[in-house]
């Protein structure tokens, strides 16, 4: 095993941002950039490895006098990034005994893992028509159905109106400051826009955040449509919009997966393959089990 002294503990003040975020963008996913990080995980740390040949963030949380770590939130994967012969030895170095974390999908399962998480990604290396062989007949059919009810999809233009629909067609918005903080800075700089189906009559039925990794990977990251919307295979017709668009580009389309059999069904209608992350946890001493299952329900609000 790695000496574990050859891990630092580093506050966010000490990190070197460019060779931390080198690292992680890596990855094609932007969960562990450090920008994505300020916004979701106030006074997060990061574990790094000798000259940032590999780093893992984590977030440390409070329940009275106990101390845990816990997957910030809007954040499905994080995890060791970068090159190591020994992912157990950053697990080893956290300072809290008692973890419920998510890993990424590069990452070895390891002894704390819990649960293999599934996710669905597409890529876009082939050309358009070469990906729509390979929708599902559900698919084909729902983009139709949208074609026929006249359901245009275009970059939304209003972010305070875009937003407003998420919040409108969703219940509850979890955790609604930082997925309002999150959805202003990608937007604002320029990092991921909103992709929305209209009816014929301007009538907003369907959306997504799409966020850039930059580094090929694009992010369906919080989505919504209304019953209308469903009725007329709006959702379908963004999904078809951005495949069109970024057909033969190289990159990936990454729909954050589902444990939810419909909405997992949905994703592989676009021929989307399964990839693996896990849930990792470890808990000490035995009375802090009823904060385990705490952080587990806090985790559950954003599979």
């Amino acid at each position: 095993m790695k000496d574990r002294q050859d891990i630092r503990d580093l506050s966010r003040k000490e990190i070197d941002e460019k060779k931390w975020n080198a690292v992680c963008r890596r990855s094609g996913l932007p969960y562990g950039q450090t920008w994505w990080l300020d916004i979701v995980a106030e006074g997060w740390h990061g574990l790094v490895e000798g000259d940032y040949e590999a780093v893992m963030p984590y977030w440390v949380k409070k329940a009275g006098v106990v101390r845990y770590i816990m997957q910030p939130p809007l954040t499905q994967q994080l995890g060791v990034f970068g090159e190591t012969k020994d992912e157990a030895a950053f697990y080893e170095k956290l300072p809290c005994r008692s973890f419920v974390m998510q890993t990424n999908e590069k990452n070895e399962a390891g002894k704390y893992s819990r649960e293999a998480r599934r996710n669905r990604v597409l890529s876009l290396t082939e050309r358009y028509e070469t990906i729509a062989r390979g929708y599902s007949e559900n698919a084909r059919r729902n983009i139709r159905k949208a074609k026929s009810n006249d359901v245009r999809v275009e970059e939304g233009k209003d972010e305070k109106k875009n937003f407003q629909f998420y919040q409108q067609e969703n219940d509850h918005v979890a955790n609604e400051r930082e997925t309002r903080l999150l959805v202003n800075h990608i937007v604002k700089e320029g990092k991921g826009k909103w992709i929305v189906a209209r009816s014929g009559e301007g009538e907003v039925l369907s959306e997504v955040l799409l966020v850039d990794s930059g580094e090929g990977r694009l992010v369906y990251l919080i989505a919504a449509t209304s019953g209308t919307g469903k009725r007329m295979g709006a959702s379908a017709a963004v999904v078809d919009w951005i495949v069109r668009k970024y057909a033969g580009s190289g990159r990936e389309l990454d729909f954050e997966g589902s444990m939810s059999a419909g909405v997992d069904r949905f994703y592989a209608g676009f021929g989307a393959e399964e990839r693996t992350y896990h849930e990792v946890a470890r808990c000490h001493p035995k009375w802090i089990g009823g904060v385990k299952r705490a952080l587990e329900g806090w985790i559950r609000k954003f599979r």
